[in-house]
């Protein structure tokens, strides 16, 4: 993603034509859309109205107008998708390497798309494969999405000493997600004891021992009440997957975004 920025930046684009990058991206997640449900469905009509309403679905409207990694990492997820249940029922294994492909772009892009790729066997079992054909093009969708992730896992190799296929800000992940704060959402006051407990800077150099440090604190926090852990991962799924408010966390709207007037029609139409 940030090879692709470089390229528009190169060829004179500035921020608003990099912004178009995930404009782009929602269109072609529209038109993924359209497909699946075309396949689904097998009508041209109800295939429009599920394209359409990916095309106009507030919350993806805001997040394609930011220059940021959501966008195109789920418009790639979705084309696997499609690719995996056009396929899957009369050739399952181009199914398994186009899933894997688009798979491993994603994670290129946003490493959370790679575990996505085992959940492949679900459509060969819908498309009518046994379980272990089905699994056998699953391991097979999982080795190509890891194969196209090879050159960041070598680069891994040489920068840490370690060799894994994710970026280093797993640790913090598990850190904001497991703060027991007041009312289990994010906080900056999070940030400031990170850095006076252990030394470190969230998201700066040193970036792989910054995680471990950060994975460090989080265990103990996970394990002192596995009952209240579990409740926060749902509390904070709920609260991001049920109200599509908490998806515009860069959102047009945003104050300081918009002057006027260009404001006062952006929340107009809101």
């Amino acid at each position: 993603y940030v090879f692709l920025l470089a390229a528009v930046q190169a060829l004179g684009g500035g921020w608003l034509a990099c912004k178009l990058v995930g404009a782009v991206a929602g269109s072609l997640a529209a038109g993924a859309v359209y497909g699946i449900a075309h396949r689904l469905w097998d009508s041209r009509t109800t295939a429009l109205v599920a394209g359409m309403l990916c095309a106009l679905w507030p919350a993806g409207v805001a997040m394609a107008s930011v220059t940021g990694t959501d966008m195109p990492a789920a418009a790639l997820v979705t084309l696997g998708c499609y690719f995996l249940l056009r396929h899957s029922p009369a050739r399952p294994r181009l199914a398994a390497v186009l899933f894997g492909v688009f798979v491993g772009l994603a994670a290129y892009i946003r490493v959370i798309a790679l575990p996505l790729c085992s959940l492949a066997i679900l459509c060969f079992r819908a498309s009518g494969l046994g379980w272990k054909p089905a699994l056998r093009n699953t391991v097979l969708s999982c080795a190509v999405a890891a194969l196209l992730l090879s050159p960041w896992a070598a680069r891994n190799r040489l920068r840490y000493g370690e060799t894994f296929l994710s970026d280093s800000h797993g640790g913090l992940t598990a850190l904001v997600g497991a703060n027991p704060n007041t009312d289990g959402r994010y906080s900056r006051s999070l940030n400031r004891i990170f850095h006076e407990v252990t030394g470190y800077t969230v998201l700066a150099e040193p970036h792989r021992e910054a995680d471990h440090a950060a994975l460090s604190m989080a265990l103990p926090w996970m394990r002192f009440d596995p009952a209240f852990t579990l409740g926060l991962v749902l509390a904070k799924a709920e609260r991001l997957l049920v109200h599509e408010r908490a998806l515009l966390y860069w959102p047009l709207f945003r104050a300081g975004v918009l002057p006027e007037p260009a404001l006062g029609l952006a929340s107009r139409w809101r």
